[in-house]
């Protein structure tokens, strides 16, 4: 499982990747399938194995985000105490993803605070990057 790789999860003991990969399942959809949409109880992360997905939020014309590459993370919502997630996902692409319910995540990594606090920093870095490119959108009129 491509789990092992991700970014955010890199550095973590053996331990809690392992306990990570037990919870998780890999999901197939179609092209033009919906993952979650915005405003549904926020109860899972997804790590994209292979394909695309688009994020669409409700009165934003243009597409916000697109993650194409392997190990991208959506769904953070369910990771940071939202109650529901802030977009809705469609698939573009036939897309498997590895689906990764929050509650036992955030189980596992309160048995073994030091992976938590690197994958909550890991998590801060993703979600820094994706601000910065809104940012960047937003300056050039997007």
């Amino acid at each position: 499982m491509i789990l092992r790789d991700v970014d955010l999860i890199k550095g973590m003991s053996s331990q809690t990747v392992e306990a990570l990969i037990q919870v998780a399942q890999v999901e197939s959809f179609q092209r033009g399938d919906v993952v979650f949409k915005e405003g549904e109880a926020a109860e899972c992360f997804y790590v994209l194995e292979e394909g695309a997905v688009e994020l669409k939020v409700t009165g934003v014309e243009k597409t916000p985000f697109v993650a194409h590459d392997s190990g991208q993370v959506i769904g953070w919502s369910s990771l940071v105490g939202r109650g529901g997630y802030t977009a809705t996902v469609h698939c573009i692409l036939p897309t498997r993803l590895i689906k990764i319910p929050a509650d036992k995540a955030r189980g596992i990594l309160e048995a073994n605070p030091a992976d938590g606090l690197r994958f909550y920093r890991q998590l801060s870095a993703v979600l820094g990057s994706r601000l910065i490119f809104c940012y960047q959108e937003l300056a050039r009129g997007g």
